[in-house]
Order: structure tokens, then sequence, then C-alpha cells
């Protein structure tokens, strides 16, 4: 709640982004340089110290970052911010649900694993955000079991 932190954030959202990509590419290069022998002379094992080191700046420049594009971007109205808060709550409820029955349903067709994670994170979100706005968004009984208020009147439910 500092004013000179708040400031900070602000100024120095730009060179938090751009520190945390290049420390996470250190980071992420460090592991590929593990993993694929040909690549590990490209970063030679790093001390455990200085390893732990860059994680931790590379989590806080990544936590300054979004705090200070989130104020930029986030902190003012916008009717998207309204209807997404109003739609956490049943999304967080119904997410895993939906996650577990799409998995199940494609954890044999032979994709690649990156494949399969991106095809259940869309259907997943289409599903959720579908189920949201067609069923629990416009029915009283559904919107009071998923916790939200009454929808006011002549505001699109």
């Amino acid at each position: 709640m500092d004013q000179r932190f708040r400031q900070a954030i602000d100024k120095g959202k730009g060179l938090a982004l751009a520190l945390a990509v290049v420390t996470d590419l250190l980071l992420v290069s460090s592991v590929i340089g593990e993993m694929v022998p040909d690549l590990a002379g490209v970063f030679p094992a790093w001390p455990a110290s200085i390893a732990a080191v860059v994680h931790a700046f590379c989590a806080w420049c990544w936590l300054m970052a979004v705090l200070g594009y989130a104020r930029k971007y986030l902190s003012s109205p916008k009717p998207v911010l309204a209807y997404a808060g109003e739609a956490v709550l049943p999304f967080y409820m119904l997410h895993q649900t939906v996650i577990v029955i799409i998995a199940f349903f494609i954890r044999d067709w032979t994709l690649a694993v990156g494949l399969k994670y991106l095809l259940v994170v869309c259907v997943t979100f289409t599903v959720v955000m579908g189920l949201y706005e067609f069923a629990i968004r416009r029915n009283r009984v559904l919107r009071f079991l998923f916790g939200m208020p009454a929808a006011r009147p002549g505001a699109g439910s």
C-alpha cells in the first residue's frame, strides 16, 4: 500500500518484464543443457546457490511485471472485468471436472503430449465458458447454487 512502492512498480514494469524473460531463458537453457548432452556446454553446471538466486530473481521480476501491467490495464472499470469477476467462482468450480472428463477421452490419442495439453486447455476453456454463459449465468437456481448474486434486471440475464 506504500505509494513509493506503487510508483516503483509502475516505473520499472518494462525492465522487470525484460529481466524476467532473460532470466527465464537462462533457466530454461540450463535445464535443457542438462537433459540434452550436446547442449551441456552451453551452461556448465551452475552451483546450486547461483541457480537458486537466479530462480528467485526471475520469480521476483515476473511478480513485479505482472503487478505493474495489472495496475496499468486492470485498474479502471471495464465491462470485460465485471463479466470475468462474476464468472470466476463458477469457472473455478467447474474447470477441474471438465479437465478430467476431456483428458479421459483424449489420453489414448496418438498426439504429442504438447498437442494433447493444448487441446485439453482450449476445449476446457470453451466448455466451461459455454456452460457458464448459456446455463449458469441465465438461470436463477444455478446462479444461487454457484454462489452468484441474483441477476440485475436488464443486465442481459
